[in-house]
């Protein structure tokens, strides 16, 4: 029973899943005091956005329970010296069911943070090339816009990027 679930989908429905099992210009767009951005959209969606739903079965009673992950948050952060970035998805997985209401209700059943750092380079177009240090094969790509920064945020073995909007953190 799938809801339309895409591969990256799969593999971070993969990822959410073990989690809950164990429980679980210048570099800053022209604003060189600013180097901490958060997630604000994701593909064109505001924050929190719906990554995937499916259901899935539980335990060994044959029960089966429709989950949904989402994206909730998220950051982007370069170092003073504007060589690193450091990166943080945070995900959570939700059993939905619906009320005699008619409502939807979330049941929270697992969150996994999506940690990702490494080297800053530029590439002939002036966009930022964020190589991994966890897997030096995946180089996000950020674009500097208006006000931040939109991310092709490339996860392994997945074909297509993640297009993420980090904007300035306010504090």
């Amino acid at each position: 029973m799938r809801s339309g679930l895409t591969r990256s989908a799969l593999i971070l429905a993969a990822a959410v899943a073990a989690a809950c099992a164990s429980d679980a210009g210048s570099v800053t767009g022209g604003n060189p005091g600013n180097s901490d951005f958060k997630l604000t959209r994701v593909g064109g969606n505001a924050v929190p956005a719906l990554d995937s739903g499916d259901s899935v079965a539980i335990g060994t009673g044959g029960v089966v329970e429709y989950r949904e992950i989402y994206l909730e948050r998220g950051s982007l952060t370069f170092s003073q010296d504007s060589q690193r970035f450091e990166s943080v998805l945070h995900y959570a997985q939700y059993a939905v069911t619906t009320g005699t209401d008619g409502q939807r209700h979330l049941d929270l059943r697992g969150v996994v943070d999506f940690e990702d750092h490494g080297v800053v380079t530029h590439d002939a177009q002036g966009n930022l090339l964020l190589q991994s240090d966890l897997e030096p094969s995946v180089v996000h790509v950020a674009t500097a816009d208006s006000d931040g920064y939109t991310v092709q945020y490339h996860f392994p073995n997945v074909t297509f990027a993640l297009v993420l909007a980090f904007r300035p953190e306010v504090r």
